[in-house]
């Protein structure tokens, strides 16, 4: 049986994967990615071992360009100083491949009945995020997903999508469903999805060439999602935002990072580790690091930013390979509706791709693949001859051996880990557990260690401790946390039983790499100035205090250590100093009380802590 001079059962796995892939915060929870995946294993051993030929496919030059894209990846992985994380993201890589070469499979005219399942998806995802709107109190609703944006633009493609598929066959529920996902964008507010609703409405219009009468209808339905996008967005201007302007100041400090690494970048899911480096200052309110640098919040930056200038120009092969093999769907008309909607999902989707990570949702670029590889599928002049069933057992062997090891063994370690966190008592066993199903995850080593580092631990569990944290590192060794957290269990040893110059020297030199790692952080700062003042340094603390100011003017506990560690001195000079510190942290505190409601990092920055402060009180009370 075939779908469109395709084949049925790509069709099916492609539809049923594009809809699955919206649960679980866009596809990205660890439960809804094993899903996924293992979805995308069903299709591949479906698409090996069935006795259906293959009548169509990928253009070889498409699928050697990007088999170049995914060589670059696979350099760049290959040196990532953190190989688990880069392992996961070129599997992302991997997964995008596999969905083109599956909707190639299946053809254009799978594109219809993809149009009919999204769109009902859509509308079940608008009137959810409806319902959060108006009986959960949520002022920007993301329905299943994480992010009210990716869930916009979304709503956005697939809507784009059935105008092209299905919009010569309105019928109620198709009307129902546009209306719910409309909705969904307006209470979104969303000022990327508007962008992309703009690209691909304006690529419809402009690419149908059949006629006036359907080019009207494509512009009126199409101006009613815009008028609703332009609404919400309307609503979003009205909302406070600090950070409405943040974005170009981000995309600046993105493009500097680039220059660090310029050949083949931080490789895959890397960049996060080195963010803090380049993160970017505020120039509004009382603190200047609040906004803490994590993504590029463009896919156009994130490409270079973590598989360099060469993984760019591969993917610039890419999409000119892409794009040269689209003229074969002249010769088919009869999908040209279907295609024009599909192109018009792609324009959003790459348009709101400038202004944010729509690749961090496996639901956004799932989506893109399926289109793409749909777009320029094309048939086959010759049918491959059928392998013979040993070759294809093998084959389904290793592709299931490749799943459990790649993701069922990972899967059970971060299940392991969460029962950790729930059975405080039984958590060594639990830790032990994901340590061995997944040995190059840094975090079960730390936290076993941090699990060690307790009251009344022993010399026998901080050399334990000590030798799984310096493993953690060795795996993560770029990230400044690994090395903060390496560092609160040294400093625990050094007070409870060490004492000794060389392990306060340790804790001192983990806490400067970590500050190394992330130079824009207070807060390490603060800590290290908190450890040297309790190792009997002040001056060291009063350094690091000092530091912890220069980066954030307004930090109250900063003031604070700054002025116990002056009194430490005796110096009556000292004593005057550390009066007016205290003072100008009271100030500080109380003319900023309601700003420190609004985030965490405000509370611990602008809150003055009364029992540190009476703690320095009765201190500059006492006779010098």
């Amino acid at each position: 049986m075939r779908w469109a001079g395709g084949q049925t059962g790509a069709g099916v796995f492609v539809g049923l994967l594009l809809v699955v892939s919206v649960l679980g915060e866009g596809g990205g929870h660890p439960t809804a990615l094993l899903l996924l995946h293992g979805l995308l294993v069903l299709a591949l051993l479906w698409d090996r071992l069935s006795p259906e030929p293959a009548s169509r496919g990928l253009p070889p030059a498409v699928a050697s360009a990007y088999g170049l894209f995914l060589l670059v990846a696979a350099v760049s992985a290959a040196q990532a100083p953190y190989a688990y994380a880069a392992l996961l993201g070129f599997l992302e890589l991997v997964a995008f491949l596999v969905v083109a070469h599956l909707a190639a499979r299946a053809g254009p005219g799978a594109l219809q009945g993809w149009a009919a399942v999204l769109l009902l998806a859509a509308g079940a995802q608008g009137a959810w995020a409806t319902l959060q709107r108006w009986m959960l109190g949520e002022a920007r609703p993301a329905g299943t997903f994480l992010n009210p944006n990716h869930l916009a633009i979304w709503l956005g493609a697939a809507l784009l999508l059935a105008l092209g598929a299905l919009g010569e066959k309105w019928r109620w529920w198709v009307a129902t469903a546009a209306a719910c996902s409309g909705l969904g964008i307006l209470w979104s507010g969303s000022r990327g999805a508007l962008l992309g609703l703009v690209a691909g409405v304006a690529t419809m219009v402009t690419l149908d060439r059949r006629g006036a009468p359907r080019r009207r209808n494509w512009a009126v339905v199409g101006a009613a999602v815009l008028l609703l996008a332009a609404a919400g967005a309307a609503l979003r201007f009205k909302m406070p935002d600090p950070y409405r302007y943040f974005r170009l100041r981000l995309w600046s400090a993105s493009l500097r990072s680039v220059s660090a690494h310029p050949w083949f970048g931080t490789g895959p899911r890397q960049w996060a580790a080195e963010a803090p480096r380049w993160n970017p200052p505020l120039e509004e309110g009382p603190l200047r690091w609040e906004r803490m640098l994590c993504a590029t919040h463009s896919d156009y930056l994130r490409l270079p930013a973590e598989l360099g200038l060469a993984g760019l120009v591969a993917a610039l092969v890419a999409v000119g390979a892409w794009w040269r093999a689209l003229p074969a769907l002249r010769f088919e008309p009869g999908r040209l509706p279907a295609v024009v909607g599909a192109f018009g999902a792609l324009a959003a989707l790459a348009a709101h791709a400038g202004v944010d990570n729509l690749s961090e949702r496996p639901a956004l670029y799932l989506l893109a693949a399926a289109l793409l590889g749909a777009c320029v599928s094309q048939p086959r002049a010759t049918l491959s001859a059928p392998r013979r069933w040993p070759q294809r057992l093998a084959w389904a062997a290793g592709l299931l051996a490749a799943f459990a090891l790649l993701d069922i063994a990972p899967y059970r370690a971060w299940l392991e880990m969460g029962r950790a966190q729930r059975d405080p008592e039984r958590a060594a066993s639990h830790l032990q557990r994901a340590r061995a199903r997944n040995p190059y995850h840094y975090d079960p080593w730390l936290r076993e260690a941090e699990a060690l580092a307790r009251p009344g631990w022993t010399l026998d569990d901080y050399a334990r401790a000590r030798e799984w944290s310096e493993h953690a590192l060795r795996l993560q060794p770029a990230d400044a946390s690994v090395r903060l957290r390496r560092a609160r269990i040294e400093r625990r040893a050094f007070f409870d039983f060490l004492r000794d110059v060389a392990s306060r020297d340790r804790v001192e030199r983990l806490y400067r790499e970590a500050i190394a790692r992330s130079p824009k952080d207070p807060w390490l700062h603060l800590e290290l100035g908190e450890f040297l003042l309790a190792a009997a340094d002040p001056a060291g603390a009063r350094r690091a205090a000092g530091r912890a100011l220069a980066l954030e003017p307004n930090l109250v506990p900063a003031r604070l250590l700054l002025a116990e560690a002056l009194l430490v001195s005796g110096d009556p000079a000292a004593r005057s100093r550390a009066d007016r510190l205290l003072v100008q942290a009271r100030e500080i505190s109380e003319r900023w009380r309601s700003r420190a409601r609004e985030s965490g990092y405000a509370r611990r920055a602008l809150s003055l802590d009364p029992a540190w402060a009476a703690r320095i009180e009765a201190r500059l009370g006492e006779a010098p």
